[in-house]
């Protein structure tokens, strides 16, 4: 296998690799379950280009085997961290390999794991990558960086107060269009 990294993004460029993550109910008592979703933005994906997210091995474990299918114009794996191989290769990841130019959706990656480490999970790392096609197994690296907590939309003050109000409204008696002439 060949590596090669190339900085082939102009100066400037950003990639955003956005997460969430959802705390799940636990199925053995002390494995703390979670869910990573990943949301991609910034990036055009080519062919046998993708991304691969790294999971440490002191700090996550039990990596879903067969994430969600994102659709067909994307290849899924999962591999489980190893902490008995050298530093480096004991990582476990996430990747996501577009099949075809111009892939999509661009949403609804998702795998699910145990979390090892204090408190909740947070960002990792990952790397964009270019797959060769003219030789089998080489990589070239396009960029890398963190993830980025997505945020998690909140209703609008203004919706959330229209609705406050019309449940008022819909709780007051209604004293009907008979009454109106005593106010007059």
């Amino acid at each position: 296998m060949t590596i090669v990294i190339v900085p082939i993004l102009p100066p400037g460029t950003l990639i955003d690799l956005g997460y969430t993550v959802t705390d799940l109910p636990d199925v053995e008592p002390g494995k703390n379950r979670y869910r990573y979703d990943y949301s991609l933005d910034g990036y055009g994906y080519g062919a046998d280009t993708g991304f691969r997210v790294r999971f440490g091995p002191n700090l996550y474990s039990s990596i879903q085997l067969n994430p969600p299918a994102v659709g067909s114009d994307w290849l899924i794996t999962t591999q489980q961290p190893n902490p008995a191989l050298s530093s480096g290769l004991d990582h476990g990841f996430y990747d996501a390999r577009a099949i075809v130019a111009n892939p999509s959706p661009l949403s609804g990656f998702s795998v699910e794991f145990v979390w090892l480490g204090p408190g909740a999970p947070g960002s990792q790392t990952y790397d964009i990558y270019r797959e060769s096609t003219s030789s089998p197994g080489s990589v070239s690296y396009i960029a890398y960086g963190s993830t980025t907590p997505t945020p998690v939309p909140e209703p609008a003050s203004a919706g959330l107060l229209a609705l406050g109000l019309l449940t008022l409204a819909l709780r007051l008696p209604f004293r009907g269009w008979a009454n109106r002439s005593a106010i007059s």
